[in-house]
């Protein structure tokens, strides 16, 4: 064959940056962004890492300085990320004592640059890995897909024990708030905490200390961030809607009759609740779960109840996070 009509070799290192940046646009997935910065250097130093935090460097630099409340110590709050993502074989794998089926995992780099596995729905950190989970991830066998993220807020106090430097300051951490929503699409960073006491605290870019909303029923379960407000349920039904920037409070038609445990998350545009409480029936051994979903009506700020329209959906809920996945891309889950 002539060699003039052979197609030239392709230079990708010239390929132009408004070319890329169309690109990275039309891929949804981690695999596929890490594929695209695996041709060469240039595309590295132009296309963003998909692992990179929502949470603004400023604020992972900065910590939240302690006000009156919730506790009178001398430290600073410290806010850290961590990323639930799917994994998944693309075809059978070498080792029978691998499982062909979804894994679900949480991970967490801490300051050192170690990564730590975590199970998604109670955030306790995983001692021991299963042998059936991957030692290591070639992306030609596996498809990874981000879920979810989810954040914890420290009280990190001088002091000895386990540590992180902040300021060439050691601090000790410890837990004091059981769940946090970041908002990660408004004008100014903000986030939301419920204190270990069940009241709701708030900080935006700019506030000098936590603020804490004093508002009734003071006894919240849950929260999340969606089309950016947040939504606190309360254990009494209630659910508070707070403006991220002016914090601001408005409410959703309280659902009475609610017992058991609630949670809140997204699938797709529309937030869902749902209720878990046992079902007792004295023929049936053992006890089951009760399991009621429902969607809220933003319009009408009201919730609805879901009897069968989840369709693929599947919901995970857990005390550390909540969130949804499709039954048709992972194999595994059955929908709704």
């Amino acid at each position: 064959m002539d060699r003039r009509f052979r197609n030239p070799p392709t230079r990708w290192p010239t390929l132009p940056e408004h070319f890329l940046a169309v690109i990275v646009s039309r891929l949804h997935s981690v695999d596929d962004v890490l594929r695209l910065r695996s041709v060469c250097k240039s595309f590295r130093a132009i296309v963003p890492s998909p692992f990179q935090s929502l949470v603004p460097l400023l604020v992972q630099r900065t910590s939240f300085p302690i006000g009156p409340t919730p506790s009178r110590r001398c430290g600073h709050f410290l806010l850290t990320e961590s990323t639930v993502y799917a994994i998944e074989p693309l075809h059978e794998v070498a080792s029978s004592a691998e499982t062909t089926l979804t894994w679900l995992v949480k991970i967490e780099e801490s300051d050192s640059g170690e990564v730590r596995l975590k199970d998604p729905f109670n955030g306790f950190r995983f001692q021991k890995l299963c042998n059936k989970l991957p030692k290591s991830v070639n992306l030609l066998d596996y498809r990874i897909k981000e879920i979810t993220r989810a954040y914890r807020l420290e009280l990190g106090t001088i002091g000895k024990g386990t540590s992180r430097l902040y300021s060439n300051k050691v601090y000790q951490k410890s837990t004091i708030f059981v769940k946090v929503a970041v908002g990660t699409d408004v004008d100014k960073f903000a986030f939301m905490a419920i204190h270990r006491t069940r009241r709701l605290f708030v900080w935006k870019h700019g506030d000098e200390m936590l603020t804490q909303l004093d508002i009734a029923p003071n006894d919240f379960r849950d929260l999340i961030f969606h089309n950016k407000k947040f939504y606190a349920l309360a254990s009494t039904g209630q659910t508070l809607i707070v403006d991220s920037m002016s914090f601001g409070v408005s409410t959703v038609s309280k659902l009475d009759g609610l017992i058991g445990r609630s949670y809140l998350l997204k699938s797709s545009e529309n937030l869902f609740m749902v209720n878990r409480d046992w079902e007792i029936e004295w023929e049936i051994e053992p006890l089951r779960w009760s399991l009621k979903v429902f969607k809220l009506d933003e319009e009408k700020h009201e919730w609805v109840r879901v009897v069968d329209g989840l369709e693929d959906t599947v919901l995970f809920v857990g005390d550390d996070c909540s969130f949804s996945v499709s039954a048709k891309e992972f194999a595994g889950y059955e929908g709704n």
